[in-house]
């Protein structure tokens, strides 16, 4: 058991806590539970580096949203826009080469150069209507 304090030692005088934390006996209310406060975070000094902590985040977070956001929607639209333009590619090739085959063997009696040539006057005239489309001038 550490003996107490004599009257002359500097510790038995001093009115300041001792340790990192002062106990106080009763909180604010009275209710006689005890708690614990710092005399510099009563000060507000043990609060500026929590402070500057949330700000940093805060700040890093709004630079990261504005700058990275942006870049992964643009990302994101390269690749699915190639992906679906790779699979709408290889759809069309299986396509035509699905409607050769049928127009071949149904309907040409097996002369393929019928079949191309039906082949590529549907997708002559689907280019010629999606073309007039594109460069047509606005209505007023």
């Amino acid at each position: 058991m550490p003996e107490p304090a004599s009257p002359t030692d500097p510790r038995a005088t001093d009115p300041r806590p001792t340790g990192p934390a002062a106990v106080v006996p009763r909180d604010a209310a009275g209710s006689g539970a005890r708690r614990t406060t710092s005399a510099s975070t009563a000060l507000g000094v043990d609060r500026w580096p929590a402070q500057a902590t949330d700000t940093i985040v805060k700040v890093v977070d709004g630079v990261r949203d504005k700058t990275t956001g942006p870049i992964t929607k643009l990302a994101r639209a390269i690749v699915f826009g190639t992906f679906a333009a790779v699979v709408g590619l290889v759809a069309l090739v299986v396509l035509s080469v699905l409607l050769v085959r049928f127009m071949n063997n149904y309907f040409f009696d097996h002369n393929v150069w019928i079949a191309h040539l039906v082949l590529g006057a549907l997708f002559t005239v689907a280019a010629v209507v999606v073309w007039s489309k594109a460069v047509a001038e606005p209505s007023r």
